[in-house]
């Protein structure tokens, strides 16, 4: 079983795949990151996915530490510059537990 296989981990439990992080709001898009440890870019005028990116999976990091995303809850994406960062993991009410922070470089 690994952090990729949520329904795995929790068959019973349809709470645990939506939103619960805090949403950011960025020129026409809108940025979630859900229970399931996926990241989701929302078109703010058709709410049409943009991407998806999927974090509850294990990481090469840049400091050589083993790292896995997890649950995305709490805080949500920051943005600043032309950078997106998300942290991935959130143990607590026995959620998908993770180590990382993720960054994405934004189109200017």
């Amino acid at each position: 079983m690994t952090y990729s296989q949520p329904d795995k981990l929790y068959p019973d439990c349809s709470f645990y795949f939506g939103p619960s992080a805090a949403p950011t709001v960025l020129p026409g898009v809108l940025v979630i990151g859900t229970l399931d440890g996926r990241i989701r870019a929302l078109d703010t005028r058709t709410g049409v996915d943009l991407w998806t990116f999927v974090t509850a999976k294990e990481f090469v990091t840049v400091n050589g530490i083993a790292g896995h995303g997890g649950a995305i809850d709490a805080g949500g994406a920051i943005a600043a510059g032309n950078m997106l960062y998300i942290q991935s993991g959130y143990s607590p009410f026995a959620q998908l537990p993770g180590n990382v922070l993720l960054g994405f470089e934004t189109q200017p």
